[in-house]
């Protein structure tokens, strides 16, 4: 996988986030929780870019 390193530092951050995201929510502060969503989300699509860029294996293919 080319992009390794970056999607494990993505998902790196992004449980980070999760837990950034549960500690506001306890504190009721939801313009955070709000903020830390759109973030995650943003760290999802930039994932899904690099898996699409990848290119794909013979045994991927005609997987359903």
């Amino acid at each position: 996988m080319k992009h390794r390193e970056a999607v494990l530092k993505k998902l790196d951050s992004m449980d980070s986030n999760l837990n950034k995201l549960n500690m506001t929510l306890n504190q009721g502060d939801r313009q955070t929780a709000y903020e830390l969503t759109e973030s995650l989300r943003e760290q999802i699509e930039q994932i899904k870019g690099y898996i699409e860029n990848e290119s794909i294996q013979g045994s991927e293919l005609n997987r359903f």
